[in-house]
Protein backbone atom coordinates (compact mmCIF):
# COMPACT_ATOMS: atom_id res chain seq x y z
CA UNK A 1 0.00 0.00 0.00
CA UNK A 2 3.25 2.69 -0.46
CA UNK A 3 3.81 3.19 3.66
CA UNK A 4 7.38 3.18 3.25
CA UNK A 5 7.33 5.68 0.74
CA UNK A 6 5.86 8.08 3.00
CA UNK A 7 8.27 11.42 3.38
CA UNK A 8 7.69 12.13 7.54
CA UNK A 9 8.07 16.05 8.34
CA UNK A 10 10.59 16.90 10.49
CA UNK A 11 7.81 19.04 12.50
CA UNK A 12 5.75 15.50 13.21
CA UNK A 13 8.29 14.62 15.76
CA UNK A 14 8.59 11.01 13.74
CA UNK A 15 11.79 8.90 13.85
CA UNK A 16 12.24 8.77 9.83
CA UNK A 17 12.84 4.51 11.01
CA UNK A 18 9.42 3.98 12.14
CA UNK A 19 8.17 0.89 11.02
CA UNK A 20 5.39 0.56 8.49
CA UNK A 21 2.84 -0.69 11.28
CA UNK A 22 3.62 2.08 13.09
CA UNK A 23 3.24 4.45 10.71
CA UNK A 24 -0.40 3.05 9.81
CA UNK A 25 -1.17 3.70 13.41
CA UNK A 26 -0.32 7.24 13.21
CA UNK A 27 -2.14 7.71 9.73
CA UNK A 28 -5.80 5.60 11.40
CA UNK A 29 -4.72 7.91 15.07
CA UNK A 30 -5.46 11.13 13.32
CA UNK A 31 -1.98 12.60 14.39
CA UNK A 32 -1.97 15.90 12.03
CA UNK A 33 1.80 16.94 10.12
CA UNK A 34 0.46 19.90 8.95
CA UNK A 35 2.47 23.32 10.09
CA UNK A 36 -0.10 26.51 11.15
CA UNK A 37 -0.96 28.89 8.30
CA UNK A 38 -0.40 32.76 8.88
CA UNK A 39 -3.63 34.23 9.11
CA UNK A 40 -4.31 37.36 6.50
CA UNK A 41 -7.60 39.26 6.55
CA UNK A 42 -9.71 37.82 3.76
CA UNK A 43 -11.19 39.21 0.37
CA UNK A 44 -14.55 37.84 -0.41
CA UNK A 45 -13.47 36.58 -3.78
CA UNK A 46 -11.10 35.05 -1.72
CA UNK A 47 -13.28 32.99 0.53
CA UNK A 48 -15.75 31.99 -2.61
CA UNK A 49 -12.79 30.61 -4.28
CA UNK A 50 -11.76 28.10 -1.04
CA UNK A 51 -15.72 27.56 -0.32
CA UNK A 52 -15.73 26.34 -3.93
CA UNK A 53 -12.46 23.61 -2.87
CA UNK A 54 -14.73 22.35 -0.37
CA UNK A 55 -17.89 22.22 -2.71
CA UNK A 56 -15.31 19.88 -5.10
CA UNK A 57 -13.99 18.68 -2.08
CA UNK A 58 -17.49 17.17 -0.95
CA UNK A 59 -18.13 15.66 -4.83
CA UNK A 60 -15.35 14.25 -4.65
CA UNK A 61 -16.05 11.78 -2.41
CA UNK A 62 -19.59 10.73 -3.84
CA UNK A 63 -18.06 8.43 -6.80
CA UNK A 64 -16.29 5.99 -4.86
CA UNK A 65 -19.07 5.75 -1.64
CA UNK A 66 -21.54 4.93 -4.75
CA UNK A 67 -19.33 3.11 -6.49
CA UNK A 68 -18.99 0.60 -3.50
CA UNK A 69 -22.59 1.09 -2.52
CA UNK A 70 -23.85 -0.34 -6.10
CA UNK A 71 -21.84 -2.88 -6.22
CA UNK A 72 -23.33 -4.79 -3.53
CA UNK A 73 -25.86 -6.82 -4.81
CA UNK A 74 -29.53 -5.75 -4.79
CA UNK A 75 -31.41 -8.73 -2.82
CA UNK A 76 -29.00 -10.17 -1.04
CA UNK A 77 -29.27 -10.87 2.78
CA UNK A 78 -26.29 -11.62 4.18
CA UNK A 79 -25.03 -9.25 6.83
CA UNK A 80 -22.35 -7.71 4.60
CA UNK A 81 -24.44 -6.65 2.14
CA UNK A 82 -27.06 -5.07 4.65
CA UNK A 83 -25.00 -3.33 6.54
CA UNK A 84 -22.98 -2.44 3.88
CA UNK A 85 -25.81 -1.12 1.92
CA UNK A 86 -27.70 0.67 4.97
CA UNK A 87 -24.26 2.72 6.11
CA UNK A 88 -22.99 3.63 2.79
CA UNK A 89 -25.86 4.87 1.44
CA UNK A 90 -26.72 7.25 4.71
CA UNK A 91 -23.44 8.80 4.05
CA UNK A 92 -24.08 9.41 0.29
CA UNK A 93 -27.46 11.37 1.05
CA UNK A 94 -25.21 13.27 3.87
CA UNK A 95 -22.16 13.99 1.51
CA UNK A 96 -25.22 15.29 -1.29
CA UNK A 97 -26.64 17.52 1.53
CA UNK A 98 -22.86 18.96 2.49
CA UNK A 99 -22.93 19.86 -1.07
CA UNK A 100 -25.80 21.91 -0.11
CA UNK A 101 -24.67 23.51 3.20
CA UNK A 102 -21.55 24.66 1.21
CA UNK A 103 -23.38 26.03 -1.46
CA UNK A 104 -25.99 27.91 0.57
CA UNK A 105 -22.88 29.88 2.08
CA UNK A 106 -21.19 30.66 -1.40
CA UNK A 107 -24.21 32.23 -2.44
CA UNK A 108 -24.85 33.64 1.04
CA UNK A 109 -21.61 35.78 0.64
CA UNK A 110 -22.71 36.80 -3.35
CA UNK A 111 -20.75 34.10 -4.97
CA UNK A 112 -22.41 31.59 -7.58
CA UNK A 113 -21.73 28.02 -6.78
CA UNK A 114 -20.30 25.81 -9.41
CA UNK A 115 -20.84 21.76 -10.17
CA UNK A 116 -21.29 22.22 -14.12
CA UNK A 117 -19.55 18.71 -15.00
CA UNK A 118 -17.16 20.66 -17.31
CA UNK A 119 -15.24 21.97 -14.34
CA UNK A 120 -15.64 19.21 -11.51
CA UNK A 121 -15.47 15.90 -13.01
CA UNK A 122 -11.67 14.54 -13.01
CA UNK A 123 -10.61 11.12 -13.71
CA UNK A 124 -9.82 8.54 -10.70
CA UNK A 125 -7.86 7.30 -8.88
CA UNK A 126 -7.17 10.76 -7.74
CA UNK A 127 -6.97 12.77 -4.82
CA UNK A 128 -9.01 15.48 -3.10
CA UNK A 129 -8.42 19.25 -3.96
CA UNK A 130 -5.34 20.62 -2.88
CA UNK A 131 -4.01 17.96 -1.16
CA UNK A 132 -0.36 17.32 -1.50
CA UNK A 133 0.72 13.87 -1.86
CA UNK A 134 3.76 14.43 0.43
CA UNK A 135 1.67 14.95 3.40
CA UNK A 136 0.90 12.27 5.83
CA UNK A 137 -2.89 11.22 5.24
CA UNK A 138 -2.30 12.03 1.64
CA UNK A 139 -6.28 10.62 0.23
CA UNK A 140 -5.73 8.11 -2.98
CA UNK A 141 -8.87 7.83 -3.93
CA UNK A 142 -9.88 4.58 -6.06
CA UNK A 143 -13.05 3.89 -7.88
CA UNK A 144 -13.80 -0.27 -6.10
CA UNK A 145 -16.52 -2.50 -5.32
CA UNK A 146 -17.13 -2.73 -1.40
CA UNK A 147 -14.64 -4.85 0.63
CA UNK A 148 -12.79 -4.33 4.31
CA UNK A 149 -9.72 -3.04 2.14
CA UNK A 150 -11.49 0.23 0.66
CA UNK A 151 -13.25 1.22 3.76
CA UNK A 152 -9.52 1.01 5.53
CA UNK A 153 -7.48 2.45 3.43
CA UNK A 154 -9.90 5.39 1.74
CA UNK A 155 -12.89 5.80 3.62
CA UNK A 156 -11.80 5.58 7.11
CA UNK A 157 -8.32 8.02 5.29
CA UNK A 158 -11.52 10.70 4.08
CA UNK A 159 -13.92 10.85 7.62
CA UNK A 160 -10.77 10.79 9.66
CA UNK A 161 -11.28 12.87 12.45
CA UNK A 162 -8.91 15.64 13.43
CA UNK A 163 -6.83 15.88 16.89
CA UNK A 164 -7.54 18.77 18.95
CA UNK A 165 -3.75 19.92 18.58
CA UNK A 166 -3.66 19.90 14.53
CA UNK A 167 -3.83 23.63 13.24
CA UNK A 168 -6.50 25.18 10.58
CA UNK A 169 -5.29 24.46 7.26
CA UNK A 170 -5.89 25.55 3.63
CA UNK A 171 -3.84 23.05 1.85
CA UNK A 172 -2.04 20.51 2.00
CA UNK A 173 -3.97 19.42 5.08
CA UNK A 174 -3.68 15.60 6.67
CA UNK A 175 -7.44 15.48 7.66
CA UNK A 176 -10.66 17.52 6.30
CA UNK A 177 -11.44 18.54 9.19
CA UNK A 178 -8.48 21.24 9.53
CA UNK A 179 -9.91 22.64 6.41
CA UNK A 180 -13.17 23.24 7.52
CA UNK A 181 -11.20 24.44 10.61
CA UNK A 182 -9.46 27.01 8.12
CA UNK A 183 -13.00 27.96 6.65
CA UNK A 184 -14.62 28.51 10.00
CA UNK A 185 -11.79 30.93 11.10
CA UNK A 186 -11.77 32.76 7.73
CA UNK A 187 -15.90 33.07 7.73
CA UNK A 188 -15.26 34.49 10.91
CA UNK A 189 -13.13 37.34 10.28
CA UNK A 190 -15.94 38.52 7.86
CA UNK A 191 -18.43 41.15 8.56
CA UNK A 192 -21.23 40.64 9.63
CA UNK A 193 -22.51 42.83 6.48
CA UNK A 194 -20.76 40.11 4.12
CA UNK A 195 -23.83 37.53 4.94
CA UNK A 196 -27.06 38.06 2.87
CA UNK A 197 -30.63 35.94 2.25
CA UNK A 198 -29.17 35.64 -1.52
CA UNK A 199 -30.52 32.38 -3.33
CA UNK A 200 -30.60 30.07 -0.65
CA UNK A 201 -32.10 26.32 -0.98
CA UNK A 202 -33.85 24.72 1.73
CA UNK A 203 -36.55 22.03 0.67
CA UNK A 204 -34.59 19.48 -2.43
CA UNK A 205 -33.27 17.47 1.42
CA UNK A 206 -35.92 16.35 3.11
CA UNK A 207 -34.95 15.93 7.05
CA UNK A 208 -37.89 14.11 7.72
CA UNK A 209 -36.81 11.10 5.77
CA UNK A 210 -33.16 11.36 5.77
CA UNK A 211 -30.31 11.14 8.59
CA UNK A 212 -28.19 14.24 9.99
CA UNK A 213 -31.16 17.32 9.71
CA UNK A 214 -31.62 19.55 6.96
CA UNK A 215 -30.28 22.56 4.67
CA UNK A 216 -29.51 25.34 6.79
CA UNK A 217 -30.91 28.91 5.06
CA UNK A 218 -27.59 30.64 5.46
CA UNK A 219 -28.46 34.56 6.34
CA UNK A 220 -25.94 35.57 8.84
CA UNK A 221 -22.18 34.57 9.71
CA UNK A 222 -23.44 32.51 12.91
CA UNK A 223 -25.29 30.32 10.35
CA UNK A 224 -22.73 30.29 7.52
CA UNK A 225 -20.50 28.77 10.60
CA UNK A 226 -23.31 26.49 11.99
CA UNK A 227 -23.54 25.00 7.80
CA UNK A 228 -19.96 24.24 8.27
CA UNK A 229 -19.80 23.04 11.63
CA UNK A 230 -22.46 20.64 10.33
CA UNK A 231 -20.13 19.21 8.11
CA UNK A 232 -17.39 18.33 10.38
CA UNK A 233 -19.84 16.95 12.58
CA UNK A 234 -21.03 14.60 10.66
CA UNK A 235 -17.81 13.09 8.84
CA UNK A 236 -15.65 12.87 12.09
CA UNK A 237 -17.90 13.01 15.37
CA UNK A 238 -19.64 16.07 17.48
CA UNK A 239 -16.90 17.39 19.73
CA UNK A 240 -14.27 14.61 19.49
CA UNK A 241 -17.26 11.74 20.21
CA UNK A 242 -18.11 9.11 18.02
CA UNK A 243 -22.03 10.82 16.94
CA UNK A 244 -22.70 13.44 15.14
CA UNK A 245 -25.59 14.86 17.41
CA UNK A 246 -26.25 15.27 21.39
CA UNK A 247 -28.98 12.64 20.77
CA UNK A 248 -25.83 10.30 20.03
CA UNK A 249 -28.11 8.24 17.88
CA UNK A 250 -26.35 8.95 14.92
CA UNK A 251 -22.58 7.45 14.19
CA UNK A 252 -20.00 10.13 12.72
CA UNK A 253 -19.15 8.81 9.23
CA UNK A 254 -15.68 7.53 10.32
CA UNK A 255 -17.21 5.60 13.06
CA UNK A 256 -19.54 4.06 11.08
CA UNK A 257 -17.32 3.30 8.70
CA UNK A 258 -15.11 1.74 11.29
CA UNK A 259 -18.30 -0.58 12.34
CA UNK A 260 -18.35 -2.47 9.14
CA UNK A 261 -14.52 -3.26 10.09
CA UNK A 262 -16.35 -5.84 12.73
CA UNK A 263 -18.36 -7.43 10.40
CA UNK A 264 -17.18 -10.94 9.30
CA UNK A 265 -17.06 -9.76 4.99
CA UNK A 266 -18.82 -12.22 2.48
CA UNK A 267 -17.52 -11.76 -0.84
CA UNK A 268 -20.19 -13.17 -2.41
CA UNK A 269 -22.46 -10.54 -1.49
CA UNK A 270 -20.16 -8.16 -4.12
CA UNK A 271 -19.93 -7.96 -7.46
CA UNK A 272 -16.18 -8.33 -8.69
CA UNK A 273 -14.97 -5.39 -10.74
CA UNK A 274 -12.00 -4.08 -12.03
CA UNK A 275 -10.03 -1.26 -9.95
CA UNK A 276 -11.01 2.69 -11.57
CA UNK A 277 -12.56 1.87 -14.65
CA UNK A 278 -11.27 4.71 -17.37
CA UNK A 279 -13.75 6.63 -19.71
CA UNK A 280 -14.21 5.11 -22.89
CA UNK A 281 -12.46 7.31 -24.77
CA UNK A 282 -9.15 7.51 -23.08
CA UNK A 283 -6.79 5.25 -24.51
CA UNK A 284 -7.05 2.50 -21.74
CA UNK A 285 -10.78 2.90 -22.40
CA UNK A 286 -10.51 2.41 -26.09
CA UNK A 287 -8.29 -0.99 -25.57
CA UNK A 288 -11.15 -2.90 -22.79
CA UNK A 289 -14.24 -1.53 -24.21
CA UNK A 290 -14.13 -4.02 -26.71
CA UNK A 291 -17.75 -5.53 -26.56
CA UNK A 292 -20.20 -3.06 -27.64
CA UNK A 293 -22.75 -3.15 -25.05
CA UNK A 294 -20.02 -2.64 -22.37
CA UNK A 295 -19.62 0.60 -24.36
CA UNK A 296 -22.61 1.69 -25.24
CA UNK A 297 -23.76 1.45 -21.32
CA UNK A 298 -20.48 2.84 -19.89
CA UNK A 299 -21.09 6.10 -21.83
CA UNK A 300 -24.88 5.91 -20.66
CA UNK A 301 -23.38 6.06 -17.24
CA UNK A 302 -20.97 8.85 -17.88
CA UNK A 303 -24.03 10.89 -19.81
CA UNK A 304 -26.60 10.07 -16.85
CA UNK A 305 -23.91 11.49 -14.41
CA UNK A 306 -23.15 14.04 -16.20
CA UNK A 307 -26.68 15.21 -16.33
CA UNK A 308 -27.47 14.54 -12.32
CA UNK A 309 -24.72 17.24 -12.23
CA UNK A 310 -26.20 19.90 -14.63
CA UNK A 311 -29.48 19.90 -13.58
CA UNK A 312 -27.92 19.47 -9.65
CA UNK A 313 -26.30 22.73 -10.25
CA UNK A 314 -29.40 24.26 -11.44
CA UNK A 315 -31.10 23.58 -7.72
CA UNK A 316 -27.83 24.60 -5.69
CA UNK A 317 -27.23 28.20 -8.04
CA UNK A 318 -30.46 29.15 -6.06
CA UNK A 319 -32.02 30.95 -9.10
CA UNK A 320 -35.08 28.86 -8.49
CA UNK A 321 -37.85 29.74 -6.15
CA UNK A 322 -38.03 26.62 -3.31
CA UNK A 323 -40.94 24.70 -4.72
CA UNK A 324 -41.69 26.33 -7.79
CA UNK A 325 -42.68 24.47 -10.77
CA UNK A 326 -39.65 24.68 -12.60
CA UNK A 327 -37.59 24.26 -9.26
CA UNK A 328 -39.63 20.69 -8.54
CA UNK A 329 -39.23 19.82 -12.39
CA UNK A 330 -35.05 19.72 -12.01
CA UNK A 331 -35.74 18.44 -8.52
CA UNK A 332 -37.71 14.78 -10.20
CA UNK A 333 -35.30 14.67 -12.71
CA UNK A 334 -32.58 14.73 -10.35
CA UNK A 335 -34.39 12.52 -7.91
CA UNK A 336 -34.78 9.97 -11.44
CA UNK A 337 -31.53 10.00 -12.23
CA UNK A 338 -30.12 9.76 -8.73
CA UNK A 339 -32.41 7.39 -7.53
CA UNK A 340 -33.54 4.81 -10.37
CA UNK A 341 -31.14 5.27 -13.58
CA UNK A 342 -27.52 5.89 -12.36
CA UNK A 343 -27.88 2.97 -9.92
CA UNK A 344 -29.81 0.58 -12.47
CA UNK A 345 -27.08 1.34 -15.04
CA UNK A 346 -24.11 0.65 -12.53
CA UNK A 347 -26.07 -3.01 -11.49
CA UNK A 348 -26.40 -3.95 -15.62
CA UNK A 349 -22.59 -2.90 -16.08
CA UNK A 350 -21.90 -5.17 -13.19
CA UNK A 351 -23.79 -8.44 -14.41
CA UNK A 352 -22.57 -8.20 -17.87
CA UNK A 353 -18.80 -7.99 -17.05
CA UNK A 354 -16.11 -7.10 -14.71
CA UNK A 355 -16.93 -2.99 -14.79
CA UNK A 356 -18.16 -0.62 -12.67
CA UNK A 357 -18.74 3.14 -14.08
CA UNK A 358 -16.46 5.25 -14.49
CA UNK A 359 -18.09 8.64 -13.34
CA UNK A 360 -16.72 10.23 -16.97
CA UNK A 361 -17.55 13.59 -18.70
CA UNK A 362 -20.66 13.34 -21.36
CA UNK A 363 -22.56 16.30 -23.25
CA UNK A 364 -25.49 14.01 -24.29
CA UNK A 365 -28.77 15.14 -23.56
CA UNK A 366 -31.74 13.30 -22.41
CA UNK A 367 -33.04 12.72 -25.75
CA UNK A 368 -29.57 11.36 -26.82
CA UNK A 369 -29.54 9.05 -23.79
CA UNK A 370 -32.89 7.92 -24.72
CA UNK A 371 -31.98 7.06 -27.81
CA UNK A 372 -28.80 4.94 -26.21
CA UNK A 373 -30.82 3.16 -24.13
CA UNK A 374 -33.18 2.06 -26.80
CA UNK A 375 -30.02 0.90 -29.17
CA UNK A 376 -28.75 -1.12 -26.15
CA UNK A 377 -31.80 -2.61 -26.17
CA UNK A 378 -32.26 -3.43 -29.82
CA UNK A 379 -28.25 -4.92 -30.73
CA UNK A 380 -27.41 -8.25 -30.33
CA UNK A 381 -25.75 -9.50 -27.38
CA UNK A 382 -26.53 -10.04 -23.70
CA UNK A 383 -27.90 -6.72 -21.97
CA UNK A 384 -28.68 -6.43 -18.33
CA UNK A 385 -32.11 -6.89 -16.54
CA UNK A 386 -33.36 -2.94 -15.91
CA UNK A 387 -32.59 -1.39 -19.60
CA UNK A 388 -36.94 -1.16 -20.23
CA UNK A 389 -36.97 0.64 -16.81
CA UNK A 390 -33.66 2.68 -17.91
CA UNK A 391 -35.72 3.65 -21.23
CA UNK A 392 -38.98 4.46 -19.15
CA UNK A 393 -36.95 6.91 -16.92
CA UNK A 394 -35.14 8.32 -19.91
CA UNK A 395 -37.98 9.06 -21.87
CA UNK A 396 -39.86 10.55 -18.72
CA UNK A 397 -36.91 12.61 -18.09
CA UNK A 398 -36.89 13.70 -22.23
CA UNK A 399 -40.36 14.47 -22.30
CA UNK A 400 -40.12 16.86 -18.85
CA UNK A 401 -37.67 18.56 -20.70
CA UNK A 402 -39.66 19.59 -24.15
CA UNK A 403 -42.82 20.52 -22.34
CA UNK A 404 -42.00 22.70 -19.50
CA UNK A 405 -40.36 25.99 -20.07
CA UNK A 406 -38.98 28.50 -17.74
CA UNK A 407 -41.56 31.27 -15.88
CA UNK A 408 -38.15 34.13 -15.20
CA UNK A 409 -40.30 35.97 -12.49
CA UNK A 410 -40.35 32.75 -10.94
CA UNK A 411 -36.94 31.86 -11.22
CA UNK A 412 -35.45 35.36 -9.93
CA UNK A 413 -38.47 35.65 -6.97
CA UNK A 414 -39.44 38.92 -8.78
CA UNK A 415 -41.92 41.13 -6.80
CA UNK A 416 -44.77 41.10 -9.72
CA UNK A 417 -45.31 39.34 -12.14
CA UNK A 418 -45.11 41.55 -15.66
CA UNK A 419 -45.29 38.34 -18.18
CA UNK A 420 -49.02 37.79 -18.16
CA UNK A 421 -52.37 38.61 -17.14
CA UNK A 422 -52.81 42.45 -15.31
CA UNK A 423 -51.18 43.68 -11.58
CA UNK A 424 -53.66 45.62 -9.19
CA UNK A 425 -53.95 49.27 -9.52
CA UNK A 426 -52.63 48.97 -5.78
CA UNK A 427 -49.56 46.81 -6.98
CA UNK A 428 -48.65 49.37 -9.60
CA UNK A 429 -49.36 52.08 -7.49
CA UNK A 430 -46.84 50.56 -4.52
CA UNK A 431 -44.03 50.07 -7.69
CA UNK A 432 -44.32 53.45 -9.17
CA UNK A 433 -43.72 55.13 -5.40
CA UNK A 434 -40.64 52.06 -5.37
CA UNK A 435 -39.28 53.32 -8.58
CA UNK A 436 -38.98 57.02 -7.09
CA UNK A 437 -37.14 56.18 -4.25
CA UNK A 438 -34.86 54.14 -6.29
CA UNK A 439 -33.83 57.22 -8.39
CA UNK A 440 -33.70 58.98 -5.61
CA UNK A 441 -30.87 56.80 -4.85
CA UNK A 442 -29.00 57.44 -7.98
CA UNK A 443 -25.22 59.30 -7.75
CA UNK A 444 -24.25 60.82 -11.13
CA UNK A 445 -21.93 60.61 -11.84
CA UNK A 446 -20.59 58.00 -9.59
CA UNK A 447 -17.37 58.48 -8.05
CA UNK A 448 -14.21 56.85 -8.48
CA UNK A 449 -13.99 55.11 -4.85
CA UNK A 450 -17.56 53.87 -5.23
CA UNK A 451 -17.69 50.18 -6.18
CA UNK A 452 -20.76 48.51 -6.79
CA UNK A 453 -19.56 44.91 -7.10
CA UNK A 454 -21.66 42.40 -9.44
CA UNK A 455 -23.38 40.45 -6.33
CA UNK A 456 -25.18 43.82 -5.49
CA UNK A 457 -25.56 45.12 -8.57
CA UNK A 458 -27.36 42.06 -9.50
CA UNK A 459 -29.57 42.32 -6.22
CA UNK A 460 -30.56 45.49 -6.42
CA UNK A 461 -31.56 44.57 -10.28
CA UNK A 462 -33.91 42.72 -9.29
CA UNK A 463 -35.38 44.56 -7.03
CA UNK A 464 -35.78 47.28 -9.72
CA UNK A 465 -36.95 45.09 -12.67
CA UNK A 466 -40.51 45.31 -11.87
CA UNK A 467 -41.03 48.74 -10.78
CA UNK A 468 -39.19 50.03 -14.56
CA UNK A 469 -42.30 47.36 -16.00
CA UNK A 470 -44.47 49.72 -13.36
CA UNK A 471 -43.81 52.71 -14.76
CA UNK A 472 -44.53 51.32 -18.52
CA UNK A 473 -47.61 49.97 -17.45
CA UNK A 474 -48.87 53.67 -15.76
CA UNK A 475 -47.83 55.58 -18.38
CA UNK A 476 -44.71 56.95 -16.42
CA UNK A 477 -42.34 58.12 -18.57
CA UNK A 478 -41.24 61.38 -16.42
CA UNK A 479 -39.72 58.32 -14.20
CA UNK A 480 -38.38 55.99 -16.74
CA UNK A 481 -36.47 59.01 -18.37
CA UNK A 482 -34.13 59.47 -14.85
CA UNK A 483 -33.40 55.77 -14.61
CA UNK A 484 -30.33 56.84 -17.30
CA UNK A 485 -27.19 58.44 -15.90
CA UNK A 486 -26.24 62.03 -18.04
CA UNK A 487 -23.33 59.89 -20.22
CA UNK A 488 -25.68 56.83 -21.48
CA UNK A 489 -24.60 54.86 -23.99
CA UNK A 490 -27.39 53.78 -26.20
CA UNK A 491 -27.18 51.32 -29.23
CA UNK A 492 -29.56 50.42 -31.41
CA UNK A 493 -30.39 51.51 -35.17
CA UNK A 494 -29.22 54.64 -36.21
CA UNK A 495 -27.40 54.85 -33.67
CA UNK A 496 -24.94 54.49 -31.59
CA UNK A 497 -26.32 57.54 -29.88
CA UNK A 498 -23.89 59.41 -26.67
CA UNK A 499 -25.31 61.29 -23.34
CA UNK A 500 -29.11 61.09 -21.60
CA UNK A 501 -30.58 64.14 -23.94
CA UNK A 502 -29.88 62.16 -27.55
CA UNK A 503 -31.15 59.10 -25.80
CA UNK A 504 -34.42 60.49 -25.34
CA UNK A 505 -35.34 61.64 -28.62
CA UNK A 506 -35.09 58.02 -29.50
CA UNK A 507 -37.60 56.65 -26.67
CA UNK A 508 -40.38 58.73 -27.95
CA UNK A 509 -40.71 56.13 -29.97
CA UNK A 510 -41.92 54.10 -26.67
CA UNK A 511 -44.30 56.92 -26.16
CA UNK A 512 -46.13 56.02 -29.48
CA UNK A 513 -46.62 52.14 -28.37
CA UNK A 514 -48.00 53.39 -24.88
CA UNK A 515 -50.25 56.05 -26.26
CA UNK A 516 -52.07 53.18 -28.71
CA UNK A 517 -55.13 52.47 -27.15
CA UNK A 518 -56.24 49.00 -26.02
CA UNK A 519 -52.38 47.92 -25.64
CA UNK A 520 -50.85 46.19 -22.90
CA UNK A 521 -47.12 45.53 -22.95
CA UNK A 522 -45.50 42.05 -21.27
CA UNK A 523 -42.33 41.19 -20.37
CA UNK A 524 -42.16 37.69 -20.66
CA UNK A 525 -38.45 36.27 -20.38
CA UNK A 526 -35.51 38.93 -18.36
CA UNK A 527 -32.44 37.40 -17.02
CA UNK A 528 -29.38 38.90 -14.78
CA UNK A 529 -25.98 38.62 -14.38
CA UNK A 530 -24.33 41.19 -12.22
CA UNK A 531 -25.12 44.40 -14.09
CA UNK A 532 -26.23 43.36 -17.25
CA UNK A 533 -30.43 42.66 -17.63
CA UNK A 534 -31.77 40.91 -20.65
CA UNK A 535 -35.20 41.84 -21.45
CA UNK A 536 -37.63 40.65 -23.98
CA UNK A 537 -40.91 42.32 -24.37
CA UNK A 538 -43.90 42.27 -26.67
CA UNK A 539 -47.09 44.67 -27.13
CA UNK A 540 -50.65 43.11 -27.23
CA UNK A 541 -54.14 44.08 -28.64
CA UNK A 542 -55.82 43.59 -25.84
CA UNK A 543 -58.94 43.64 -28.58
CA UNK A 544 -57.50 40.79 -30.68
CA UNK A 545 -54.72 39.41 -29.30
CA UNK A 546 -52.48 40.20 -32.00
CA UNK A 547 -48.61 41.42 -31.60
CA UNK A 548 -48.67 45.23 -31.66
CA UNK A 549 -44.75 45.25 -31.69
CA UNK A 550 -41.65 43.36 -29.84
CA UNK A 551 -38.05 43.72 -28.89
CA UNK A 552 -35.24 42.91 -26.81
CA UNK A 553 -33.37 45.14 -24.68
CA UNK A 554 -30.27 44.39 -22.64
CA UNK A 555 -28.90 47.00 -20.38
CA UNK A 556 -26.01 47.72 -18.33
CA UNK A 557 -27.09 49.24 -14.61
CA UNK A 558 -24.91 49.50 -11.41
CA UNK A 559 -27.41 48.33 -9.09
CA UNK A 560 -30.03 52.27 -7.64
CA UNK A 561 -26.72 54.26 -7.47
CA UNK A 562 -24.80 53.24 -10.31
CA UNK A 563 -28.34 53.34 -12.58
CA UNK A 564 -28.50 52.90 -15.99
CA UNK A 565 -25.02 53.43 -17.83
CA UNK A 566 -25.53 51.39 -21.38
CA UNK A 567 -28.55 50.55 -23.06
CA UNK A 568 -29.20 48.10 -26.59
CA UNK A 569 -32.40 47.25 -28.31
CA UNK A 570 -33.78 46.10 -31.33
CA UNK A 571 -37.43 47.41 -31.79
CA UNK A 572 -40.30 46.21 -34.43
CA UNK A 573 -43.83 47.32 -35.49
CA UNK A 574 -46.27 44.87 -36.57
CA UNK A 575 -49.28 47.14 -36.94
CA UNK A 576 -50.10 50.40 -37.21
CA UNK A 577 -49.01 52.46 -34.04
Amino acid sequence: NGWDTFIVPIESGLDIGKSQAELRQVVENGISTAVAQINITPSIPDVLKYLQWALETELGTIPPYLTALWSIKRGNTSTTAVKYSATIRSIVIQEMLHLGLVANVISSLGGTPDLSPEKVIKAYPRGLPHQDSNVLNFIDIHLAPASPELIKYTFLKIELPTKSNSPPQKENWDTLGQFYEFLKETLSQLPESSFQDRNQVTSIYDPSRHPGGGLIKVISRDLALKALQEIVDQGEGRNGGRFEDKKRDVLAHFYAFEDLLSIDFDPDAVYPAILDPPSVNSTLGKALYKDDITRSYSLLFDGAYSLLLRNLNKLLRGDLKDNSPEFNKISNIFFTLMITILPQIAEDLYTIGPIGPSFSLSNEDSSALTARAIQIKLAPGIKGGNIDSIIAAFTSIRDTEVTHRINYYERYQLSADFSRGTVSPEKLAFLVDEAKRFIALKVDPLPPDVIIDDATAEKENIEWFPTHCACFRSGRGDLLNQEYTNDLFYACADGPFTGVEQALEIEKRWARILATPDVTMYWPIVNFKGPLVHIEWMCLDNYTGEIIAKGFITKARKGHKGACHFKSEQLTFYRDV
